[in-house]
């Protein structure tokens, strides 16, 4: 880009300096009309620095200030530089600090090795977090997973695929094994996912109800044992509709509820479009209940 100024082109950069200078002002001029809090100079200092900066001699200065001798304005060159010197030393420090204090996060929100003999070692001391023996519900070990790695739902997924941790096939316990052999830890993923596939999901539309002022929100879902998920989110303080997560938090867990509205029936033969009557059955309801403005948290009424 080029920009025409008094008869002369300019590139972007350059340009912008020029309209930097004309306009604000330089930037050192900027920063040195900082607060005295912000800078931590005096007045002399700040209008000795202003004067360096336009050039001037000591003689020059000396006029200037109209006060003080050449020795002394030297005098004030060799303080600005011993303030500058200990400023970088402080710079310095802090920056070994802040890379202390990088190198300790990147430790306790560690990320999943990719090879798997890496892989395998990092599991097994994430679970030594968890006591042989004791049973945990899906949000006991995601606090426990989430104080140590970022991504705390996929090194669940492997803790239990690799044999570390076992669970009921609907997610509701978990628990860490004796230590299982390389063998066992195979046969177990394989029963898991047998037992997985065995579940049944169903489609339907479901409520959530505030008992404290009659609010509904209304949803559908692929698979309704994914409720427990809602609840998480909504205990977590993420859940996507703010008004819900508010009054979720001003009432408390236990003035919620959790209710199946409707199964969505497929037939046994024949295609069928799930997403499609899903939607259908969700507008049925919300048509039915109306839960827009004081009556629910749904963000806008269908046409």
């Amino acid at each position: 880009m080029i920009y025409p100024d008094n008869g002369r082109l300019y590139e972007a950069e350059r340009y912008t300096r020029l309209h930097i200078e004309r306009v604000h002002q330089s930037l050192f001029t900027h920063m040195l009309q900082r607060e005295k809090s912000e800078t931590g100079l005096s007045e002399v200092q700040r209008n000795l620095l202003a004067l360096f900066y336009a050039g001037k001699s000591d003689q020059e200065i000396q006029a200037a200030l109209g006060t003080g001798s050449r020795s002394t304005i030297r005098n004030h060159r060799f303080a600005l530089k011993e303030k500058e010197r200990q400023a970088r030393l402080f710079l310095a420090i802090m920056e070994v600090l802040c890379e202390r204090q990088r190198e300790e996060r990147w430790q306790e929100q560690a990320q999943l090795p990719r090879k798997e003999n890496q892989r395998l070692t990092f599991l097994e001391q994430i679970a030594g977090r968890f006591h042989a023996g004791q049973t945990y519900t899906e949000k006991e070990v995601n606090a426990i997973l989430a104080a140590v790695v970022q991504d705390h739902v996929t090194v669940r997924r492997y803790l239990v695929d690799d044999g570390f941790l076992e669970r009921l096939p609907d997610g509701s316990q978990y628990w860490r094994p004796e230590a299982p052999s390389q063998e066992a830890r195979g046969m177990d993923r394989r029963e898991l996912k047998r037992q997985a596939m065995e579940i049944k999901t169903e489609a339907g539309v479901y409520q959530i109800k505030n008992h404290r002022n009659g609010k509904l929100f209304v949803e559908a879902t692929r698979n309704l044992k994914t409720l427990n998920g809602q609840r998480f989110q909504l205990e977590m303080g993420s859940y996507r509709i703010k008004q819900l997560q508010e009054e979720w938090n001003q009432f408390g867990p236990a003035a919620f509820t959790f209710d199946v509205l409707e199964v969505l029936k497929k037939p046994e033969t024949g295609y069928f479009d799930e997403k499609d009557e899903l939607a259908k059955l969700k507008a049925r309801w919300i048509e039915r209940l109306q839960p827009f403005g004081e009556k629910g948290y749904n963000p806008t009424k269908p046409e």
